[in-house]
């Protein structure tokens, strides 16, 4: 039993590594949704539980993402997805996620 559950944890591991950070950032009493990441050519799109989209770009040198927009509380839940935008191609889905309290 304690094996397997030992088992269990070493393939976990990996894949909370592999999620990308996510979270809300407090300034001058706003809130700002962000998302880490490790690609240069992406775009990340905050979806507000009202359905608002707002993006941000990934800039070269920094591994965080935050959209324009400030908001007044952390209490909501934003959904985010992260894109991999290439060169006249269709964009490529590379992670899915929640940003919540």
């Amino acid at each position: 039993m304690k094996i397997g559950f030992f088992l269990f944890l070493l393939l976990l591991l990996p894949l909370k590594l592999l999620a990308s950070q996510s979270g809300w950032i407090e300034k001058s009493g706003y809130y700002k949704p962000y998302v880490k990441v490790k690609a240069n050519n992406c775009l990340v799109l905050f979806i507000t539980e009202k359905g608002k989209v707002y993006r941000g770009k990934c800039r070269k040198n920094r591994s965080l993402v935050t959209p324009g927009k400030k908001f007044y509380s952390n209490s909501q839940k934003i959904t985010y997805i992260v894109l991999e935008i290439e060169d006249f191609s269709y964009p490529k889905v590379i992670e899915t996620g929640e940003i919540g309290k």
